[in-house]
């Protein structure tokens, strides 16, 4: 046999070969279709992978074989990805006004949670004084973030503890044993008889 007909057998043999996988993996897909209960959902990665291996087969091939997905979606997909490829985003700048320092943030969480009746206005004052120019919306913005409420509802929200820390001193000074006070005379200058 010649060389150029060994290889013409060769071609048939592995191609009858092919057409053989090609045909039991159709058989086995339109298997697989007709035993989902539900369409799956693929992932990103997923979606690239099947675009890109569908658009290297014939689209006419693919609308004859057995799919989990249409040729047009695949063929959707894969518009997809070379629009997210080419799209030229890194070129671009980000939008909008940059997030305030981490370091702030804390800070101005701290300085709410330790003066509970200072409103947005003052705290920004405060952190005027340390150095920092604020606005009060972003003051407002950066405690509604991190769930710390406004200066009246978090001024209220006081526990007992937290009031006797804040008013000892003045209720060490108060005398309350050594003065005995009589009804008549406190109420002496008042309006009810």
């Amino acid at each position: 046999m010649t060389r150029r007909k060994s290889l013409i057998v060769l071609k048939q043999i592995f191609l009858s070969s092919q057409d053989a996988v090609i045909r039991y993996l159709t058989q086995e897909i339109k298997f697989l279709l007709e035993h989902l209960s539900k369409r799956p959902k693929p992932t990103e990665g997923e979606k690239a992978a099947l675009s890109r291996a569908a658009k290297a087969v014939d689209p006419l091939y693919l609308e004859k074989t057995f799919n989990l997905f249409s040729p047009t979606t695949l063929m959707r997909w894969h518009r997809e990805l070379v629009r997210q490829k080419w799209d030229y985003s890194h070129l671009q700048k980000k939008r909008g006004r940059p997030r305030v320092n981490q370091q702030l943030e804390e800070l101005l969480v701290r300085l709410a949670q330790e003066n509970p009746n200072d409103g947005y206005s003052a705290l920004a004052g405060r952190l005027k004084l340390l150095g920092f120019e604020t606005n009060p919306e972003t003051i407002q913005n950066i405690l509604k973030r991190n769930g710390i409420s406004p200066a009246p509802e978090r001024g209220a929200l006081l526990s007992w503890r937290e009031f006797l820390d804040i008013h000892w001193d003045d209720l060490a000074a108060t005398d309350f044993w050594l003065r005995p006070i009589k009804l008549q005379e406190a109420f002496k200058g008042s309006v009810h008889p």
